[in-house]
């Protein structure tokens, strides 16, 4: 598989990263605000510290550059949704074979379009998701405030999930998960072109 664009010629470390699948010349330009002009750039943007989402004991010590994020894996069964003011609350009721649990999303209210329109499409009744967050300290339920969430069904989904995952600087709109994916796949068509720098 390629992840670059079949029109580069001869790829290379050089490559400018308008290239790279999924970004082009609008996220290029926001990429080099952080300093990444071409694959090279990418593969050595390192992380400035890591979450753990393998879904583990909360209680498990680790190291002050790893932080512990909650992580739910569940069958949507029930949704709704309503607004506080100027905020619109999303909620889903999920559940797995051992338990259920709810994430709440907070959206800021747009009267220019739907800002829970995604949420709406994705979130319908048996779809398998992936919710990341903190959780509530609640006896009487697992309840999660949502930071991300990823359907199950998509591919590439363990670069979010089930791992200890990077979390990169960013100083532009560019996304977490975008930044995350595009450097999977510079590692993925490209590291092999670097040199080994440990002895």
């Amino acid at each position: 598989m390629f992840y670059y664009n079949i029109l580069v010629a001869i790829p290379t470390l050089k490559t400018k990263i308008k290239y790279i699948k999924g970004v082009g010349p609008a996220r290029a330009a926001l990429l080099s605000d952080l300093g990444i002009i071409n694959v090279e750039d990418m593969l050595f943007h390192y992380p400035r510290l890591w979450e753990d989402r393998r879904g583990l004991s909360l209680n498990e010590s680790l190291p002050p550059y790893i932080l512990k994020q909650s992580v739910f894996l569940g069958k949507v069964i029930n949704v709704h949704y309503y607004s506080s003011g100027s905020i619109l609350i999303f909620k889903v009721l999920l559940e797995n074979k051992t338990e259920k649990a709810e994430a709440v999303f907070f959206r800021k209210r747009n009267f220019k379009f739907d800002v829970l329109s995604q949420l709406k499409k994705d979130m319908q009744y048996g779809r398998m998701v992936w919710i990341i967050g903190k959780q509530k300290s609640d006896f009487l339920k697992k309840e999660i405030k949502a930071e991300e969430y990823y359907m199950a069904d998509k591919p590439d989904i363990t670069i979010h999930t089930s791992a200890i995952i990077p979390v990169y600087h960013s100083k532009t709109n560019l996304s977490q998960k975008f930044l995350r994916e595009t450097a999977f796949k510079a590692v993925y068509s490209f590291a092999n072109m670097t040199n080994e720098i440990l002895p």
